[in-house]
């Protein structure tokens, strides 16, 4: 996500036009490809949440913010309209601070990066090496497709899967969008070569440091072209890495949470703040 957020938010605000909303939401975009922008809301409300717990030495969090802003009466559901305004209002009511300004910020923003305050509070960072993490290894095998959004810049389904060799995504501002590639091309060889997922992985290594191209045959409709992608720093796959000396403490809130749990005979696991 903070992939594509850093890029997505260069040409556009947070905020769905009209609508001070945090939902999940997907438009087209330059290039073709859809995006589900509003995954980024989730790390703003990261943020928010690490300053309640900072201001009140951790006895509130989120879930107090939401236990009174969609709490409600007990009774049926409501749909019930709100602003920016009832959202500053009831973050105040947990704790006072500039809710409204430190909103209009992210929302508004266009980058560069993802808001990534939140999680650097919270003691972690975002760090890219050559190895695939879990998750990205679980939607490859479930999607029967290779990720290298982080790389290259696009998502391509497997041949002979569903939709096969087509590009499902392909990152605006990425060196394939650039190179000219759009979804619903599909692949048809990488260097000279009948494309496998091995041969694609096999060429971003190889290009790695060097001043070649990685060049990929795709097709368009009934048309063919070569489209040459000038990317040169190897497999690049996201990590979060624990940052020495930050500590994210939960006190008090850890243990009431527990409580509430054991009550409920729930399992609820809590990262040691060691």
């Amino acid at each position: 996500m903070t992939g594509q957020a850093e890029r997505g938010a260069i040409w556009k605000m947070r905020r769905y036009p009209r609508r001070f909303c945090m939902e999940e939401e997907r438009r087209e975009i330059p290039g073709g490809a859809a995006w589900d922008y509003y995954d980024e809301s989730t790390l703003i409300w990261l943020e928010v949440d690490t300053l309640i717990r900072e201001k009140t030495g951790g006895k509130k969090s989120l879930d107090d913010f939401c236990r009174a802003f969609h709490g409600g009466e007990g009774n049926e559901p409501k749909l019930i309209p709100y602003t920016l305004d009832d959202v500053a209002t009831a973050l105040n009511g947990v704790v006072a601070n500039d809710w409204k300004k430190f909103l209009l910020e992210r929302v508004r923003s266009h980058g560069p990066g993802a808001p990534l305050g939140g999680l650097e509070k919270s003691g972690w960072r975002v760090t890219f090496s050559s190895t695939m993490n879990e998750h990205q290894k679980a939607v490859e095998a479930a999607e029967h497709a290779v990720d290298a959004e982080y790389a290259l810049g696009f998502f391509v389904h497997y041949p002979g899967s569903d939709n096969a060799d087509e590009f499902a995504e392909v990152v605006w501002g990425s060196p394939a969008a650039k190179a000219g590639l759009t979804a619903g091309m599909k692949l048809v060889a990488v260097n000279g070569r009948k494309w496998t997922p091995d041969i694609l992985r096999e060429a971003i290594r190889g290009a790695k440091g060097g001043k070649e191209p990685i060049e990929l045959l795709v097709e368009n409709d009934d048309f063919y072209q070569t489209v040459k992608i000038d990317y040169h720093e190897g497999e690049r796959y996201p990590h979060l890495e624990r940052l020495r000396g930050r500590r994210m403490c939960w006190g008090k809130l850890r243990r009431r949470r527990r409580r509430r749990c054991d009550e409920a005979s729930c399992k609820f696991s809590v990262v040691s703040c060691k």
